[in-house]
């Protein structure tokens, strides 16, 4: 059971990523692009769940699930400047963004991976040897990350009204996805984080495709002055 919501939660993922891109006229758009990165990076995480689920975690498949743990909220914050701020904001953080993620690739390169089985419902944490410095940079990404969303949908309440709906539920779709699978792996294990996290897609694919035509931030944020 656990297996097959791990992958339906990757090919849900795989299709909304696909699917943020699907307007011709705004398939361009930064922010789209990096929202179905986010999306993109999410499904990986899951189908490498999936396979270690059958056969533990390997190096790689480990990597890729932390990767996308400590990355997902940082890509769809990024989509949340570049669809509401100036672009030149939305590039400091994409600049932080890459860095961080050369340097989270630099650590697990380097990183011992242990016995610790997903199967036996051991987080995957508990995979690396000394996570420490790792699980440090990926809390404090998500945390910006899961700030920035949050003031992004409240600016919504102020500015840009047009925009509000993509806004806040990419906050509350990253919310759930991160947190909420947080919690509900303490409580259901590996099953309940996937489902939480195709919940959590689901939210931010909904928001993505609805509310306000895009248009370049800076034009917006040039009008407002």
């Amino acid at each position: 059971m656990t297996r097959v919501a791990a992958l339906a939660a990757a090919l849900l993922a795989a299709f909304f990523a696909g699917g943020s891109l699907a307007p011709a006229a705004a398939a361009t758009r930064a922010e789209r692009w990096a929202w179905a990165a986010a999306l993109l990076l999410m499904s990986a995480g899951e189908a490498a769940l999936f396979f270690a689920l059958g056969q533990g975690w390997t190096h790689f498949l480990l990597s890729v699930f932390l990767l996308a743990e400590a990355l997902v909220v940082a890509l769809l914050a990024l989509g949340s400047l570049y669809l509401l701020v100036p672009r030149a904001v939305a590039h400091v953080w994409a600049v932080i963004v890459s860095l961080a993620a050369v340097a989270l690739l630099l650590m697990l390169a380097a990183a011992g991976v242990t016995d610790a089985s997903p199967a036996a419902g051991q987080a995957a944490w508990q995979g690396l040897e000394e996570p420490g410095a790792l699980l440090g940079l990926s809390v404090a990404l998500r945390s910006l990350g899961i700030l920035i969303l949050l003031a992004a949908a409240a600016a919504t309440f102020v500015y840009v009204s047009s925009h509000r709906r993509k806004a806040v539920l990419a906050a509350v779709g990253a919310l759930v996805a991160v947190y909420g699978a947080d919690i509900a792996f303490t409580q259901g294990g590996f099953t309940a984080f996937a489902v939480m996290q195709a919940v959590g897609g689901t939210l931010v694919f909904a928001g993505i495709v609805t509310g306000g035509p895009s248009r370049p931030a800076g034009r917006r944020y040039r009008a407002r002055h």
